[in-house]
């Protein structure tokens, strides 16, 4: 190969059961395939994306999250960041039950994913979930040791939303959980402050 020439790398990894196919040519991971890197989602644009990031904004844009930015674990202690409006996409599969909640008359024992967003005393939440049929979602004011759902109430994986209304300002955890120990799925979180 010529000195001068350009080179393009392609990654293929293959793992039991996981695959996917990335450039990083750009100084972002594509993802024709619609799959990502663990903790990464694939974007609308084909980008793999923290969840909840705007691919659109690439990496060198000023959006504060470049394609070395961290990852969040998606736990209470690192949650993912919410932008209302922006639907984040992501897995529980594999994830551990950090939060058992109670909530809409049960408690929530399924693997989950935590994200957080801070909104103002006057602000509710509209939570819309789409995605594997054990799945909901739901609001919380803390994720210490038993935390109860802001309004008792969960949004069904492509069910009806929900709004939950804090009644104070604040940082708010949702989170994407099941009823079921075994329950978990593949899932678009949409929240919206009202």
């Amino acid at each position: 190969m010529p000195r001068n020439a350009r080179r393009r790398w392609l990654v293929f990894v293959v793992a039991a059961g996981c695959s996917f196919d990335a450039s990083y040519r750009s100084g972002q991971t594509t993802c024709s395939d619609g799959q990502c890197p663990s903790g990464l989602v694939c974007s609308a644009a084909h980008v793999c994306v923290t969840p909840g990031e705007d691919a659109s904004l690439g990496s060198d844009a000023g959006s504060g999250v470049g394609s070395d930015a961290h990852v969040a674990a998606l736990t209470c202690a690192d949650p993912g960041a919410l932008a209302s409006g922006v639907a984040s996409m992501g897995t529980t599969v594999g994830r551990d039950n950090t939060v058992a909640a109670s909530c809409a008359g049960g408690i929530m024992n399924g693997p989950d994913a935590v994200y957080a967003i801070a909104i103002t005393a006057s602000q509710s939440l509209q939570v819309t979930l789409a995605g594997s049929a054990s799945l909901s979602a739901y609001v919380v004011a803390t994720c210490e040791s038993n935390p109860t759902c802001i309004d008792n109430m969960a949004a069904a994986a492509n069910g009806s939303p929900i709004t939950a209304s804090p009644g104070s300002a604040g940082t708010y955890y949702v989170v994407v959980d099941s009823l079921l120990a075994a329950g978990s799925g593949t899932y678009t979180l949409t929240v919206t402050t009202e």
